[in-house]
């Protein structure tokens, strides 16, 4: 998980969308115990950058809700929002409307 999770800082840090979405959708797809997704790991990895934060929880929202998993979905947003961040309106629509 380690690995998977320097994969992400590097493809924010480089906004590669489509590298980024595709590991993103492998991790929350994958039903193997080892890629069990701890949200809250990311966003200290993350933290550095609040464009990039908000940006990979847009991207992680979809993620959940295209496979089903929208209490996952829901789980994403809360440790956000404990740090004083507000997610973005456009994951709340793509939440709601699904």
């Amino acid at each position: 998980m380690l690995i998977r999770m320097r994969l992400l800082s590097e493809y924010c840090r480089w906004r590669f969308d489509r590298k980024l979405q595709s590991l993103l959708s492998e991790i929350v797809g994958s039903k193997e115990s080892d890629l069990v997704f701890d949200t809250t790991a990311l966003f200290d990895v993350l933290s550095v950058n609040l464009g990039v934060l908000i940006w990979v929880l847009d991207m992680l929202v979809k993620e959940y809700v295209s496979v089903g998993l929208f209490d996952a979905a829901i789980d994403a947003l809360f440790p956000l929002k404990r740090r004083g961040f507000v997610p973005r309106i456009m994951s709340c629509n793509f939440l709601m409307n699904r």
